[in-house]
């Protein structure tokens, strides 16, 4: 019997097995890549958020106790000079011109250390107007202390400012409060 051998052909490969493994190593090195930015990103916006919560939680907890240390130990018409007692305005001073400028915090504000830890408040209490006897009752309704008030009545304006633990977030916060 006859066999038949056929010659053996020698094909040259071409080299696409390494082109196409070449081309998914570099699509998946561009998904890594894009993936880490996404995560630092997402972590810069969740630090951020942090120093935020941070700022307003101090503003929030310095405003009662601005309000037990300071307002009900110093009477309306003490209220004499920011040079000699920052932080506080009077009636017929300069009022504080923008609540924004830092200066103004750096330089005329009171300040309560460690309101959140590692962190300090800065305040400014104005005395805006005195509600007279008429008014007592409300203003005593107003009164967070609920201590009832004689006498003159005077609108505080208490301004709260705050910053995060790395200065990068700050938080401002407002409020009214009568006292004689």
């Amino acid at each position: 019997m006859k066999t038949l051998h056929q010659p053996c052909t020698i094909s040259r490969q071409n080299g696409a097995t390494l082109a196409i493994s070449l081309i998914i190593l570099l699509v998946l090195t561009i998904i890594g890549v894009s993936a880490m930015n996404t995560t630092l990103h997402e972590e810069k916006m969740t630090g951020n958020l942090r120093e935020q919560q941070v700022a307003f939680q101090c503003a929030e907890a310095a405003l009662p106790k601005i309000i037990n240390s300071h307002i009900g130990k110093k009477k309306a018409s003490n209220f004499d000079s920011v040079i000699a007692d920052p932080g506080f305005y009077g009636l017929l001073e300069d009022k504080p011109a923008n609540y924004f400028a830092n200066s103004l915090w750096e330089d005329e504000a009171g300040i309560i250390t460690d309101v959140v830890p590692g962190v300090d408040a800065r305040f400014i209490i104005e005395i805006l107007e005195n509600a007279g006897e008429d008014n007592v009752q409300q203003a005593e309704n107003a009164n967070l202390n609920g201590d009832g008030l004689s006498g003159s009545v005077y609108a505080h304006r208490i301004t709260v400012r705050c910053t995060g633990q790395t200065g990068n977030a700050v938080a401002m916060i407002q409020a009214y409060y009568g006292a004689d």
